[in-house]
């Protein structure tokens, strides 16, 4: 039984393999389809919020971006992923004494 749906608000809505623009496409859903909602995510770095869905045409679990869809359903207790940026090889000044 489905607790809480996606319903897709948009022409369609590219599901992701991660919860990003450039990520990898699972499947995609088109204006009025519904999809069984898992899972959301703090805004990320452009401000979105993105939903965990399972696509139903192939069973297969993605990510579609918040504002492409409207939640249906007992949706409270959906789990929230943060997608805090944490910086990775950021160079370092050094100075030289030579």
């Amino acid at each position: 039984m489905v607790n809480c749906e996606a319903i897709i608000v948009a022409d369609s809505a590219n599901v992701r393999l991660q919860p990003n623009t450039t990520s990898g496409v699972v499947g995609v859903l088109t204006l009025g389809k519904r999809a069984p909602a898992h899972q959301v995510t703090d805004p990320d770095a452009q401000n979105f919020r993105w939903v965990r869905v399972t696509v139903p045409a192939n069973g297969l679990q993605g990510w579609v971006r918040g504002d492409l869809v409207q939640l249906s359903g007992d949706c409270a207790d959906l789990g929230t992923l943060s997608t805090t940026v944490t910086p990775s090889n950021v160079p370092t000044s050094t100075t030289s004494t030579t």
